[in-house]
């Protein structure tokens, strides 16, 4: 009578080779050592080197190209608008130990905002060419360029807070100048102490504006 522990030994023995044979081909083939050759979903070229972009919550992208402001389509890279010339002022960059404190850490998109959910976007301090003076609020069409409505400049914009039920977003600005803005920091002057967020809120004593974003017209001012 057969042992089946001896009859089973050559059968072992054939699949444990097959199996390391097959091991040792998976480890050595040089197309598991290669990845995949990326390409980029899109490629646009622009008349001067981009300053700085940023991207809205509908994935277009703003884009500072020397004097221009263009919006681009993030999924198919297809130029929506361009503004030839528009001047947007007010975007000094203030020192390292303040920009962590404040929006985006950098002067990018400074006085451009977007109001989610509207497809508006505003453009403060706004100058479409060398006399125009004193600049505009701009209340653009996030998707066509068209300049829905202007009306004056205000301060420096920081925030917007949409109130949808009402139709209204306040806007938070300051005209606190780079040195103001960082003495107010470093002293404590003219902050304003949230107990809701367990801090200071602003670093200068900032002013608000509640606006109808379709319209631009402001409702009230403090």
């Amino acid at each position: 009578m057969l042992n089946g522990n001896s009859a089973s030994s050559p059968l072992r023995m054939f699949f444990r080779a097959v199996l390391a044979l097959a091991v040792l081909g998976f480890i050595a083939c040089p197309c598991r050592a290669q990845a995949p050759a990326l390409s980029p979903a899109w490629d646009r070229q622009l008349p001067q080197s981009i300053e700085w972009y940023v991207r809205t919550s509908e994935g277009v992208l703003i884009v500072r190209a020397g004097e221009t402001l263009s919006a681009i389509d993030g999924l198919d890279g297809k130029l929506l608008w361009s503004l030839p010339y528009i001047e947007i002022g007010g975007a000094y960059a203030p020192k390292k130990e303040l920009l962590a404190k404040m929006a985006g850490g950098s002067t990018r998109g400074r006085n451009l905002l977007e109001v989610p959910g509207l497809s508006i976007l505003l453009i403060n301090r706004a100058k479409l060419s060398k006399q125009d003076d004193p600049g505009h609020l701009l209340g653009v069409d996030l998707w066509s360029g068209k300049i829905l409505w202007q009306q004056p400049e205000l301060d420096n914009l920081f925030q917007l807070i949409p109130f949808y039920e009402h139709g209204r977003v306040l806007l938070v600005t300051s005209n606190a100048t780079e040195a103001e803005t960082i003495a107010s920091y470093q002293t404590g002057v003219g902050c304003n102490f949230d107990p809701c967020n367990g801090g200071l809120t602003y670093f200068f004593r900032p002013h608000m504006t509640l606006l109808d974003p379709l319209t631009g017209h402001a409702d009230w001012m403090a």
